[in-house]
């Protein structure tokens, strides 16, 4: 009779590691969200995206950037916040923002309408381009718009405000 309590013994011993061990690996893997790698543009945007490189060889073009990555509140008053759609800027995102070498904004290109977001990059002066998701705008246009872009100087960045001297009208 001792001979089976042997065998029997083992037998639960490895079954009970064996459950625990299922449990705890079940455990680690359930654990936080399951992830895997995407493409990171969808195939219109990817095109849009060569296009951009071709036309601006000179500029540098970033795909999905966050407004709050190149915009910033400015409230009047250091202690007050800003209200409005300013303080959302990390719900915004530019489809394509292109830049000078010196990390400068020259212009936002978009492929969907957004009031609130063409609002903050008005109160910004930063030109937006819109163009259609499957729409692929011509390379030689492209340059000639950047480059008009910043000749005209549409964009302003880092220069302070200076007081402005009042004048007095002429009679």
């Amino acid at each position: 009779m001792e001979t089976v309590y042997i065998p029997v013994t083992i037998i639960i011993i490895l079954l009970l590691v064996t459950w625990f061990r299922f449990r705890v690996r079940s455990r680690f893997r359930n654990r936080g969200a399951r992830v895997r790698p995407c493409q990171v543009l969808d195939a219109p945007s990817f095109d849009l995206y060569h296009c951009l490189v071709r036309a601006l060889p000179e500029h540098l073009v970033f795909p999905g950037v966050s407004y709050s990555r190149f915009l910033e509140p400015s409230g009047k008053g250091s202690g007050r916040k800003p209200h409005g759609p300013a303080t959302n800027l990390q719900v915004h995102s530019a489809d394509f923002l292109i830049c000078r070498p010196a990390m400068t904004v020259v212009a936002v290109i978009s492929l969907r309408r957004d009031p609130d977001a063409e609002a903050l990059l008005r109160e910004a002066a930063i030109p937006l381009l819109r163009y259609e998701p499957g729409q692929r705008p011509d390379e030689t246009e492209l340059h000639e718009t950047i480059r008009d872009l910043e000749t005209l100087g549409a964009v302003k960045v880092d220069e302070p405000e200076l007081p402005r001297a009042r004048r007095e009208p002429r009679l």
